[in-house]
């Protein structure tokens, strides 16, 4: 099974998944980040206002990024 990584821009910072998550396919991959980024919003819209999420990156095993 592939392995996805979710990435998260708030303001000029990307914050790195270094882990990964294995995913059936891309598709479960854009359904996980786009729960991550509901999550994200909720928490970090209190916690740094000033950085709000900008962007949600996808890279796949080989860096290739969605």
């Amino acid at each position: 099974m592939p392995i996805f990584s979710i990435h998260f821009r708030h303001g000029d910072r990307i914050a790195k998944d270094d882990e990964g998550i294995e995913l059936p396919s891309l598709a479960e991959a854009l359904e996980t980040a786009l729960l991550s980024a509901r999550e994200s919003l909720r928490t970090t819209s209190r916690q740094m206002p000033k950085k709000p999420l900008r962007a949600v990156i996808i890279a796949g095993e080989r860096g290739q990024t969605y």
